[in-house]
């Protein structure tokens, strides 16, 4: 088992819960206290030495110790499944008795079924005490003396560096490329008479960890780049290289929608839609291709753009692009080193009263790490905080591989490096991260599915500091973040209300998870290429859609243990199938397939379930009660929840946008319920908003709150109602458009639906105010705005306090006649998007001045026609814009 470190990690786990209230309870209930108590003896014993034994696998290469420590491992992770199979069966019986009367409770249990499931659990128990014997008399052969250094050095931090609350995007400041940026740059800018082709290539090319995506991404978001190309596209290839999957990328990526074809002629035809005529910028990130004529039939479906147009491509060699002009990055030079590696070890603040010791012994270890970005960062990052000189010593005489490298093997010391910082980790956190190497490159998850799947998995160490699970989550992801193990992407797009933040990885550090977490415990499934599956085996997933069940689960049948299963592309499945892979692996804990079946409720242990797909109309298994979180975000039929939704009572999370859920329902039922995705009020069930004000549930994307309208005529009921304590990122108020209504109820009634201050993004539909309620002037996070078909509102200086603001949609605004001076205070503004709004007459001067406006669409605005079009009286307030889009 090549994933080092962890079972140290695990061990602690299974001493909590075998020291825990419940395990005496669990011990006389099925009549194994004995049994549990010697276990407990024997985990501690191992425990005792097992830190010694995985600190001197990673320091050595001694096979019998690596087939001790599996040999442990496979008995480890049985004890997590009968100790949590012994707390499931006891979870079980509470909940199916609740409210039944004796009688109904002796009918329910009898004493046969007890005393059945008793000697079950009591035989596991004695196995596995069997077995830890054998291993515990084994461990003596190993002499596990305490090596010099180890513990006494090698000691993992005691918490979290970063807190929950910290932002998890972390800066990425650029250091000794400022000749690489400006020469890029100059090329990118320029137009060359003598070029006869309108687009033209270039190449950055290095290893992996040298900075090319961080350079190019620089270059992308440069203000003059930006300006100089009014449409730009970034793309991440990786090693598919295909023309009609880039072409697909290309277009999704430029019009926020997957192209409806997947034939090359008419993904020509829609590429030319998108770039044809346009001087555009496209970035195609970690290209691996090495087909030459792969490229070339790209290149000419790319050949159609405005003269002056560009592609960028990130590519570790030169091969397969000939004829391209390529920009090798070298290392970074001592004193570029030096100046990150100090950005990265020390505090800025407290670098004047650091030890010169420790400044000294950090120019020594910039200069072994190569000048390669990514090791410096993570090295740097690993010793921040410490002020131990005997800790940096070590790290610098016994720890730091030079990258010395050879040619065509570059990556493999980039990577030997990494694993340092891999090893200095704590056991949670190592388990966390050698879980990514189940997920393949370009993957993206949100932050709350990755934290409730390591929480699925038993990762998450409990705190006595009063610290929610989910808290502790995001101080790990926070922690591994920070140290640069995984990166934070944005899902915001153009003209567009979404703003999601989205985990991801370096394609090195994808590497270095892959080989942190070996090949038999966690397996990347192919199932168009080999793959080796053992007993070991508890966690797989796969990319591409499955087409043979049969050879999968044939393949499957010696994983017993199995705890993980993610079919990560659509792989329809039938019941029967389905009702195999539960029948199969009955220790699952991460179920994401598909679609639904009624024998999941089989599967005692599951406690993360995410559905891909579900059939209109049906309806979850009533009885997984060690169901964590559920996740239906992509199931867009209707989908309806058990009727003894009340029987989930470990539920935490439910991620869905289904209007047919009915969230206030829900968190009435589950008291455990921490974070729901969605929830949709409608106040024609009023009673529903009253509860709904006085729930405590957080709400992770949106809250939508339709048929304001009927609350015109009882507007005092608008005092019953409280949103400011509901923390939500994204608030949508809605009445009916009603075109024939002129009364003034709707300003009271907005006035009294106040959100949360800490709202992001704000929607108002269908309101007939005159004005904005007076709060709008205080949100002063709002990134995004949307006013939408609001028939009577004249007056937006509301908006006029909203110095964060980024993107504003004004939609079907009738009565909107002027854009005022107000808006120069816009400063962040990026985005402006106007549509419908028939009786404005002008654009104010002041836009001349909003230097961060790069994109303003103007749609089915007779009035502007004239005077926005070039050289019209307007056109001098909106030439600046590098990105317009003006049908009148």
């Amino acid at each position: 088992m090549a994933l080092e470190g962890i079972l140290s990690g695990v061990g602690v786990e299974i001493l909590k819960k075998l020291s825990s209230q419940a395990s005496a309870y669990l011990g006389r209930l099925c009549g194994v206290k004995d049994d549990l108590d010697k276990l407990k003896s024997n985990v501690k014993s191992i425990q005792a030495v097992l830190r010694v034994a995985e600190q001197l696998q990673i320091k050595g290469n001694d096979h019998s110790l690596t087939d001790w420590l599996e040999k442990l491992g496979d008995v480890f992770y049985d004890v997590e499944d009968v100790l949590d199979e012994i707390s499931t069966e006891a979870l079980r019986r509470e909940v199916m008795t609740r409210g039944k009367n004796a009688k109904q409770v002796t009918i329910f249990f009898s004493n046969s079924n007890q005393l059945a499931f008793s000697y079950r659990m009591a035989c596991q128990v004695k196995k596995i005490n069997e077995r830890l014997d054998v291993i515990s008399q084994e461990k003596e052969k190993f002499h596990f003396n305490n090596p010099v250094g180890i513990q006494n050095v090698l000691s993992y931090p005691k918490g979290m560096q970063r807190n929950s609350q910290s932002s998890l995007r972390v800066d990425q400041k650029i250091f000794g490329r400022v000749d690489d940026m400006n020469n890029l740059k100059k090329k990118l800018l320029a137009e060359d008479d003598k070029v006869k082709a309108n687009v033209s290539f270039i190449a950055i090319v290095g290893m992996g960890g040298i900075g090319k995506t961080t350079l190019a991404k620089s270059l992308y978001n440069d203000k003059q780049v930006s300006d100089c190309f009014k449409t730009r596209i970034w793309i991440w290839v990786s090693h598919q290289f295909d023309t009609k999957t880039i072409l697909g990328k290309i277009i999704e990526s430029a019009t926020v929608k997957k192209p409806k074809v997947d034939e090359l002629e008419p993904l020509n035809t829609k590429l030319q839609e998108v770039i044809g005529g346009k001087k555009y910028l496209l970035v195609m990130d970690d290209v691996w291709n090495e087909n030459e004529n792969e490229w070339e039939n790209l290149k000419s479906s790319l050949m159609h753009g405005a003269r002056g147009s560009k592609v960028l491509i990130t590519k570790r060699d030169s091969k397969a692009i000939s004829r391209i002009e390529t920009i090798p990055l070298k290392d970074l030079t001592e004193d570029s080193s030096w100046l990150l590696f100090k950005e990265m070890a020390f505090e800025e603040s407290d670098l004047e009263s650091t030890n010169q010791n420790l400044i000294k012994l950090g120019k020594e270890i910039s200069k072994k790490c190569g000048g390669i970005p990514l090791v410096i960062g993570h090295i740097g990052r690993l010793l921040n905080g410490k002020t131990s000189v005997e800790y940096w010593e070590f790290i610098k005489e016994n720890d730091l591989l030079n990258v010395t490298r050879e040619e065509n093997n570059n990556d493999g010391h980039v990577i030997s490096t990494l694993k340092l910082s891999y090893n200095h980790l704590s056991p949670n956190l190592k388990q966390c991260f050698a879980y990514s190497s189940l997920f393949p490159k370009e993957y993206r998850i949100t932050p709350t599915e990755l934290i409730g799947q390591w929480i699925a998995q038993g990762f998450i160490e409990s705190s006595n500091e009063g610290k929610s699970v989910e808290d502790i989550g995001k101080e790990y992801l926070n922690e591994l973040c920070w140290r640069f193990f995984f990166e934070i992407t944005s899902t915001s797009r153009e003209f567009s209300f979404e703003d999601n933040e989205l985990c991801c990885m370096h394609d090195v550090m994808r590497d270095l998870a892959r080989e942190v977490a070996g090949k038999k415990l966690y397996v990347r499934g192919d199932p168009n290429n080999e793959y080796v599956v053992s007993e070991q085996t508890r966690h797989i997933s796969f990319e591409y859609e499955i087409v043979s069940w049969k050879d999968v689960l044939s393949k499957l049948h010696q994983a017993k243990g199995l705890r993980t299963f993610l079919s990560l592309a659509e792989s329809p499945i039938t019941n029967g199938v389905l009702d195999r892979l539960v029948s199969n692996f009955p220790r699952l804990r991460v179920l994401q397939i598909f679609d639904v079946s009624k024998s999941i409720k089989k599967l005692r242990h599951l406690r993360y379930l995410k559905f891909t797909r579900m059939d209109a109309g049906k309806s979850l298994p009533n009885c997984i009660t060690e169901l964590q979180t559920l996740d239906l975000t992509d199931c867009f039929s209707p989908v309806y929840l058990p009727r003894d939704i009340k029987n989930l009572v470990n539920l935490r999370y439910l991620l869905s946008y289904s209007k047919y859920i009915d969230a206030v329902e829900i968190m009435e039922k589950l008291t455990s319920l921490q974070t729901i995705r969605y929830v949709l009020l409608d106040c024609k069930k009023f009673d529903k908003v009253k509860k709904f004000s006085k729930m405590n549930c957080s709400i992770e994307s949106s809250l939508q709150i339709i048929g304001l309208e009927q609350l015109r005529f009882f507007t005092s009921r608008v005092k019953l109602v409280n949103l400011k304590n509901k923390r939500v990122p994204h608030v949508k108020l809605e009445f009916k458009n009603d075109n024939t209504y002129d009364g003034d109820d709707d300003e009271t009634i907005l006035e009294g639906f106040e959100p949360h201050r800490d709202v992001k993004c704000l929607d108002i539909e269908g309101y007939c105010g005159v004005g904005l309620p007076n709060w709008v002037s205080t949100l002063h996070l709002l990134t995004e705005v949307f006013i939408k078909n609001c028939d009577r509102l004249q007056h937006l200086n509301q908006l006029s306090h909203l110095q964060a603001l980024k993107m504003l949609h004004l939609w079907g605004l009738k009565c909107v006649m002027s854009i005022s001076e107000w808006i120069v205070t816009l400063t962040s503004l990026e985005v402006m998007d106007i549509r419908n709004c028939w009786k404005l007459k002008s654009l104010p001067k002041e836009m001349q001045q909003l230097k961060c406006l790069r994109k303003l669409g103007i749609h089915g605005c007779p009035q502007l026609k004239e005077r926005c079009k070039e050289g019209g009286q307007d056109w001098p307030n909106i030439s600046h814009i590098p990105e317009l889009y003006l049908h009148f």
